[in-house]
């Protein structure tokens, strides 16, 4: 175990509680952003608004929560103690490009979220803004992909061998 200020998970790996729920979670929103498109597709707008604000801020909350818990453990590498690729170099390579795309990929749906709700609200969607909504969220929505599986790997890598 890891000097977390969370208690061991419930995974069978070296990671905390929260870092089990984090891995979980993320790995489910590609799932979660196909059911909200298939429901935009079916017309039920107001349903896809719901979920993907919903669902954005239930990322944010856990990404938030998990960097106060690295920052408040000592770092990164006393979260990674244990691990067998902790000072691998390859290793913290796909960390970093794991957390650029993350990084890329939520501050761009949070300002697409952002705009989009705002013509939402103005009665502009759908409209004309549509093709650029729909074009933004299949580049968001394979950041998503990537970083859930990225993430995936980064915790199977860090935590559990």
């Amino acid at each position: 175990m890891t000097s977390s200020l969370f208690p061991q998970g419930f995974l069978g790996t070296r990671a905390d509680v929260l870092l089990d729920i984090i891995v979980i979670a993320v790995t489910l929103v590609p799932f979660i952003l196909i059911y909200s498109f298939q429901k935009v597709r079916s017309g039920n707008h107001s349903i896809h608004s719901k979920i993907q604000t919903l669902l954005f801020f239930v990322v944010l909350t856990a990404v938030v929560l998990f960097e106060v818990n690295i920052r408040i453990s000592g770092g990164s590498g006393s979260l990674l103690q244990g691990s067998a690729f902790a000072g691998n170099e390859y290793f913290r390579i796909f960390l970093w490009i794991h957390i650029a795309v993350a990084t890329l990929t939520y501050s761009g749906w949070g300002f697409l979220l952002l705009i989009s709700n705002k013509k939402w609200t103005t009665r502009l969607l759908p409209g004309e803004f549509s093709v650029n909504h729909k074009k933004w969220g299949k580049i968001i929505f394979a950041g998503a992909c990537f970083t859930s599986f990225s993430g995936l790997v980064v915790y199977i890598l860090g935590f559990a061998l």
